[in-house]
């Protein structure tokens, strides 16, 4: 009898022994299974929309790879060839994505084909040291819904020097030049840092300014002259017309070098198919000087309670925005830049011949510009 009670207490004990080497050895694992699931999260690359992984575990077959149409459809190799030609910090590779044609608009500033390799070069050597790195978030098509011109890119850059790094979101913008893609403007998130990348659930992060791109807001202005009459921009993508608004004020300090430089362009451009306009939400009785009769010979389109301003983000003076027949922005300057203006009539020059063939098309036996 005492040799049985002992034996079943050792056999007790013993049990207990086991189930606690079991309940550790399954902890462990399951640690185990915790740190590979996180790895693999973190090492994870995109999927398509509305395709998930295979769930996690030892019985599950490896996740289903996209096919390279699916992930063509998710990111295009435009994409990918841009981080991947500016991580090298190459001059060479980096400019083959700037159009002469086109120029850079970065931060809002039109730039040269000139001065974007003389900024780049001189970026060149300020990063010399720093750890450059691009990772792409997410893109989508912008522009006229017939077409797919232009491609917003969502970028995270990160740039270090040991210990020390800096992460900075970037949107660029690529247009569809004659079949090959550039780059034809960068905008630094800076002011909103605090914001997420963007997601599949939540895919914009929009900066505070329309971009090359974009869909222009309807927006009304009064032109004013002898007599006034009313300006809609609707009206002027029913034309198929584009737009060049020059923005100015009275109170800045180059509005006089910029409507010298906007006066020179209604004698070129009379009676193409363009309207254009120097903005101003100034008072009218500030308006005179010019007018017909004044000193400047342009055409003002009065923006009485800042309407066109707020609708189009425009945040300083001088501020140029042209907009296409199909009121999609085709270029920005912010402030007063002289090099650029020149780049400016050229960018205009062949958003008219577009229209003008745009128009040719749609009227087979019609005039290819209106008259004014």
């Amino acid at each position: 009898m005492v040799c049985s009670k002992s034996r079943i207490a050792f056999e007790k004990k013993l049990g207990l022994i086991t189930m606690r080497k079991m309940k550790k050895r399954i902890a462990v694992s399951f640690i185990i299974i915790i740190v590979t699931g996180f790895c693999s999260l973190a090492t994870a690359q995109p999927w398509p929309s509305g395709e998930k992984p295979a769930p996690q575990g030892l019985t599950q077959p490896p996740p289903k790879q996209p096919s390279k149409l699916e992930a063509e459809a998710v990111t295009p190799p435009l994409a990918t060839e841009f981080r991947d030609d500016y991580r090298s910090l190459d001059p060479n590779r980096i400019m083959k994505w700037i159009s002469p044609k086109r120029g850079l608009v970065e931060d809002g500033i039109l730039m040269t084909f000139d001065e974007t390799r003389k900024k780049l070069q001189s970026m060149q050597d300020e990063l010399k040291g720093f750890k450059i790195d691009m990772t792409f978030v997410r893109g989508y098509y912008t522009g006229s819904s017939e077409v797919n011109d232009f491609y917003r890119g969502f970028y995270e850059l990160t740039m270090g020097q040991g210990k020390v790094s800096q992460s900075i979101k970037t949107i660029a913008i690529f247009e569809k030049i004659n079949s090959q893609w550039f780059l034809v403007q960068t905008q630094n998130l800076r002011l909103a840092q605090n914001s997420p990348l963007p997601t599949m659930d939540k895919p914009t992060l929009e900066p505070n300014m329309l971009m090359v791109g974009d869909h222009v807001p309807e927006f009304n202005g009064t032109i004013q002259g002898k007599t006034t009459q009313k300006f809609s921009s609707e009206l002027a993508q029913r034309r198929g017309r584009p737009v060049l608004l020059n923005f100015f004020t009275r109170i800045s300090g180059d509005f006089g070098a910029q409507l010298d430089w906007a006066q020179t362009l209604y004698p070129k451009y009379k009676g193409k198919n363009v309207y254009i306009f120097c903005v101003t939400d100034d008072a009218p009785e500030f308006l005179k000087p010019y007018l017909a009769g004044g000193k400047w010979k342009i055409a003002v389109l009065h923006d009485d309670k800042s309407l066109i301003h707020l609708d189009l983000k425009i945040d300083i003076s001088p501020y140029i925005m042209l907009i296409d027949q199909n009121g999609v922005v085709r270029v920005i300057s912010r402030g007063y830049n002289k090099s650029s203006l020149g780049l400016v009539d050229k960018i205009l020059n062949d958003v008219i011949d577009q229209a003008n063939q745009a128009m040719s098309l749609s009227k087979k036996n019609g005039p290819p510009i209106h008259k004014q």
